[in-house]
């Protein structure tokens, strides 16, 4: 696979899970939001500076930055005063100096459209406005003003002609708020969230062995945040377009600082995701990764062969025409079934790690099936039908589980649990019975189990029981007799 090749399918992912993608869910998650006296006195400085920029020299007052920290150390305690008592459900005080007017540092339910934002910049408008009225001078400028103004002076566009609002954004008042930044720290930048996106899509697709690489590991390693905050369900490409869902791991808050435009940190190297040409942006690292785990890769080998996604779908198909018995025997349907073949694949190394990798992507981590049946063409025949059914349980496990939730058992509130039970393996029991192995976020969910340390035990709320009893629900359809579930 040439270098072109490789550079247009990441090219393309990226267009398709662009920033604004992963910006827009990003909003509706809990942040945390920190805020310093310094901070909102640059910002308003910044503001007022553009603010100001269509008027002549000599026509508005001269506010030092002396001036900005001074009136920026009387808004730290207003926030405080204005939401600390918690009547604001959506905006809480985590902590604050207030009485050295230094920071403040707040949890909003989301970060789209709130308050906090809003009153923080119209702290600074009220101050310009009165420094400029003390100075006999307009205040600060709305849309309808500058619309009035562009027609006057002839600047006004064709799109512009008759939609007032469209200059909102271009008015002093605009400019003004455009001097603060909503900056995500690193373990919660939208560059971040997008690689973290990109590499679930790469692993449904040709480069699915990716992922579970030395060379990816490499990346991750630069990025040891990747997972721990965030998750992603659905991602795939529809009509061009992401398809997908962004999630956030039970108990986490997105961080971000709101500082001035000049401190907007979302542009520095080592966050930014960039392109594949900007050396040391996300993209060109993910690229020059996937290009190193490319070369190594047989691909002639491959050539004209169904991918194993393909043929686990195949064997899926199969497996609803029959009926499975705890002994392997099947109950014919009727129906005719059609074999599902693989091509036989080069042996060498590489070839191997990416055959199981792109196992892992449809029913992950299938680790063994019966060990003392191994040999034999029977079981074999059972082996595999053992793997279909749990490809087919994991398929539906999370929405299983979300069902099944609710008082007294764990309650559904984000879908993080849910989306974190996953069935990691199958084996037969020296009896013969199937065995299947699941897993979940031990934390923080681990606490609920019966016989964990802590006050949190409950028999009701055990993780276990509920994942046990959606496994069993789902695999009612497979007449499989007595099986067994363990996690793992």
């Amino acid at each position: 696979m040439s270098d072109a090749q490789v550079k247009k399918d990441l090219q393309e992912m990226i267009d398709v899970f662009a920033d604004a993608w992963a910006r827009g869910p990003m909003s509706e998650f809990r942040h945390k939001v920190s805020l310093t006296v310094e901070d909102q006195a640059a910002s308003m400085a910044r503001g007022y500076k553009d603010a100001m920029s269509t008027r002549k020299k000599g026509q508005y007052p001269t506010i030092s930055a002396d001036d900005f920290l001074k009136e920026a150390k009387k808004h730290i305690p207003k926030m405080y005063n204005k939401w600390h008592t918690g009547s604001d459900p959506d905006i809480t005080v985590i902590k604050a100096q207030s009485d050295k007017n230094k920071y403040i540092v707040v949890s909003l339910k989301s970060e789209a459209n709130s308050d906090f934002f809003v009153y923080a910049k119209q702290l600074g408008i009220d101050y310009v406005n009165d420094r400029l009225r003390k100075s006999k001078r307009a205040g600060l400028g709305d849309a309808d003003k500058e619309y009035k103004r562009r027609e006057a002076t002839g600047e006004l566009t064709t799109k512009q002609e008759g939609n007032v609002g469209y200059l909102a954004r271009a008015s002093e008042v605009g400019k003004f708020k455009s001097g603060w930044n909503k900056a995500h720290r690193e373990d919660s930048t939208v560059g971040t969230v997008r690689l973290l996106a990109i590499t679930d899509y790469l692993s449904k697709t040709k480069y699915s062995g990716f992922v579970d690489s030395g060379q990816f590991k490499t990346l991750r390693n630069r990025y040891p945040g990747l997972k721990a905050k965030f998750t992603t369900t659905g991602m795939r490409k529809s009509k061009g377009k992401a398809a997908g869902k962004i999630a956030i791991r039970e108990g986490m808050t997105v961080n971000m600082d709101f500082v001035p435009t000049s401190k907007n940190f979302s542009g520095s190297e080592i966050r930014d995701f960039g392109t594949v040409t900007k050396k040391g942006s996300i993209a060109y690292y993910l690229y020059h990764a996937l290009l190193r785990w490319v070369k190594t890769q047989d691909w002639k080998g491959k050539k004209g062969s169904d991918t194993v996604e393909q043929a686990s779908r195949k064997l899926a198909r199969t497996a609803v025409l029959t009926t499975l018995t705890k002994n392997g025997k099947r109950r014919n349907t009727g129906a005719k079934i059609q074999e599902v073949k693989r091509p036989k694949k080069n042996k060498s190394k590489s070839v191997g790690k990416a055959q199981k990798s792109s196992v892992r992507s449809v029913a992950p981590a299938v680790k063994t099936v019966s060990a003392t049946r191994r040999g034999t063409s029977a079981g074999n025949q059972q082996g595999a039908s053992l793997y279909t059914v749990m490809a087919m349980i994991s398929e539906k496990l999370p929405q299983t589980v979300r069902k099944n939730m609710g008082a007294p058992r764990l309650e559904n509130q984000t879908g993080t649990f849910a989306n974190s039970v996953k069935m990691t393996d199958v084996i037969q029991t020296p009896q013969g019975y199937p065995s299947f192995g699941y897993t979940y976020a031990k934390e923080p969910y681990q606490v609920y189990e019966t016989g964990s340390s802590g006050n949190w035990s409950s028999s009701e709320r055990d993780p276990r029981k509920l994942i046990d009893a959606s496994i069993r629900e789902i695999a009612a359809g497979f007449a499989l007799g007595r099986f067994y579930t363990r996690r793992e």
